[in-house]
């Protein structure tokens, strides 16, 4: 068991201290906005083992949806401020439930 691991997504790549996981998987018809999503998403769920997990990503869409919006989302029945459905729900529910249910303590930012 690790005490602490420090995880940078990249799209299609996971770095997880001294090990390198490299993660591809190509789609047609997607946004970046997805596949930094889904790249998170996949980080996560590698996880093996109990640790600490800060994660550090490039993307401000992941960054502020995941610490800021997504509170008021759930709260407003997955709808943003404008009353707009939120965009890529099905990816933004999947993180959440990812973060929560990773074997380990998830702070991401």
């Amino acid at each position: 068991m690790s005490e602490a691991a420090q995880v940078l997504v990249v799209t299609g790549l996971f770095f997880c201290l001294a090990s390198i996981k490299e993660l591809s998987q190509g789609f047609t018809h997607t946004t970046n906005n997805r596949m930094e999503l889904l790249a998170t998403i996949e980080a996560l769920a590698s996880l093996t083992e109990t640790c600490k997990v800060d994660l550090t990503t490039d993307s401000q869409y992941v960054k502020n949806g995941i610490n800021q919006w997504i509170k008021n989302w759930r709260k407003n029945g997955w709808r943003t401020s404008d009353k707009k459905p939120v965009k890529n729900v099905d990816l933004w529910k999947r993180l959440r439930r990812a973060s929560q249910s990773a074997p380990s303590a998830v702070a991401l930012g």
